[in-house]
């Protein structure tokens, strides 16, 4: 007789019910390639807090979308290559992946800055963009840091501290 394991009965669910493909349909209409591969991933949860949070966020960008409320994505790219990169001693990124690092700082900021005053209208939206990185001057300088030694520039002290002025000034209207 055949036992039928807990993750065995799941997955004989799953191809019975034809999850991957609802799946597949949740993830065209997906506008990245991370969020893709999370819906692709996505199993059946019994954490009641999760599911409540998703549905939230589910059903506040549907009004989004009825609204036909255009969201600041552009900008936003795929940051997950660059950040294994950046792991890599000795590497550096190129000025294409420098200023794709730059667009997905300034469009997270603007997303936070979208929602900031509609928690009204979508509290879940805004306490999850909440988490994106606003301080923009610590951020460029802590990337401004990296990205310095990183290509090996002859600066002083000086003339780095100068460049960091520089380059906040530049981003301010950012």
């Amino acid at each position: 007789m055949h036992l039928m394991t807990e993750k065995t009965l799941l997955q004989d669910s799953l191809k019975e019910l034809e999850f991957h493909r609802v799946l597949d349909q949740i993830a065209r209409h997906c506008i990245s390639e991370p969020g893709r591969e999370i819906i692709l991933d996505t199993l059946p949860s019994e954490d009641i807090q999760w599911l409540r949070t998703e549905h939230s966020l589910v059903e506040e960008l549907r009004l989004v979308a009825i609204r036909n409320e255009h969201l600041p994505i552009e900008g936003l790219y795929d940051m997950r290559p660059m950040l294994q990169k950046s792991l890599i001693q000795g590497a550096f990124l190129t000025p294409t992946e420098l200023l794709a690092v730059h667009d997905t700082i300034r469009a997270s900021r603007l997303l936070r800055l979208y929602f900031r005053d509609k928690e009204e209208l979508y509290p879940a939206i805004r306490a999850f963009v909440e988490q994106l990185h606003e301080n923009r001057f610590q951020l460029m300088k802590q990337v401004l840091s990296k990205i310095m030694p990183a290509v090996n520039l002859p600066l002083s002290a000086k003339i780095f501290k100068k460049q960091q002025q520089n380059y906040a000034q530049k981003f301010k209207k950012y």
